[in-house]
């Protein structure tokens, strides 16, 4: 009996673990703005704890925490998912996981916004949020082997003080902790560079298909303009076209009238018409003269 409660609070426990927590909003807090002021306050009281938002029928539609480690919880969640892309946003930068290698768009299983002020939020649906929680702690371990790694700045490189006088001996200088330093701000300057690398080819591919359809719907917009003027040209054409045909056979008419009342006027007549009766010459007397009678007496 004594086994089966210990395994039975071991559950309970890892199930508590697994589980994120929930806000409480205290009941003087009534504007949005206010919830969302609490919200971050309970985040960064409580960093790199799970927590969830929920709708008003209970559905979690969220999971948020708190880190001031962001690149090293990029770089576990990058490593941890095999289908990923990245890309920036405002004020952080955004991870998208896939499913499958495909890594459509509409298919996709998780965003992962990581913002400047060390909040991460996780989208995605109930199923995929259920399996972040799952993995929380995984990642988790992931990321710590990560701040390991990615020592910052911030941190002393020495333990001697300016005060300790030249007499006191030096402390030695930790050649590793700087080699991790300036490897951690190469990997913090590519992945930056990374993300607006991939922010920049997202808005050229968003631009040249933006000019693309912007030509096309012009392009369509000019053969519909030609199209009806080249209708409207045929039409005027045609209209006068047949003006002209009707003042070409007025004017036909015009000349074909006169042409027929000259008509009989100007031809000969036809052969086989009767001929018409001649005349005549005037009566005429002959008279025969001689030479004698001619000549008369002498």
């Amino acid at each position: 009996m004594a086994t089966e409660a210990a395994l039975a609070s071991i559950v309970t426990a890892e199930t508590e673990r697994l589980s994120p927590l929930f806000f409480e909003y205290p009941a003087e807090i009534k504007s949005e703005k206010g919830r969302i002021n609490f919200k971050h306050r309970i985040l960064r009281e409580n960093p790199e704890t799970l927590f969830a938002d929920c709708s008003q029928n209970g559905t979690v539609t969220n999971l948020l925490f708190y880190t001031d480690h962001t690149t090293a919880w990029h770089t576990a969640v990058t490593s941890h998912f095999s289908y990923t892309t990245k890309k920036g946003i405002c004020k952080g930068r955004q991870i998208h996981i896939f499913e499958d290698s495909d890594k459509d768009q509409e298919n996709r299983f998780l965003t992962v916004n990581m913002y400047q002020n060390g909040t991460i939020m996780v989208q995605g649906s109930e199923a995929a949020l259920s399996s972040v929680v799952q993995d929380f702690p995984t990642l988790m371990k992931i990321a710590e082997s990560k701040k390991d790694k990615d020592s910052t700045l911030t941190s002393p490189l020495t333990s001697g003080t300016p005060t300790a006088g030249l007499s006191s001996p030096l402390p030695a200088y930790n050649h590793q902790s700087q080699d991790h330093t300036t490897i951690s701000l190469l990997r913090d300057r590519l992945a930056l560079l990374e993300d607006q690398i991939n922010q920049c080819r997202t808005q050229l591919k968003n631009s040249v298909q933006e000019l693309r359809e912007s030509l096309t719907t012009a392009l369509e917009e000019v053969k519909a303009t030609m199209r009806r003027e080249l209708v409207q040209v045929k039409e005027e054409m045609a209209k006068e076209l047949s003006v002209i045909k009707r003042v070409l056979q007025q004017r036909e008419q015009t000349v074909e009238t006169p042409r027929e009342k000259l008509q009989p006027l100007t031809t000969p007549n036809n052969p086989t018409d009767p001929p018409l009766p001649t005349i005549p010459p005037p009566y005429r007397q002959h008279f025969t003269h001689t030479p004698s009678q001619q000549r008369g007496p002498h």
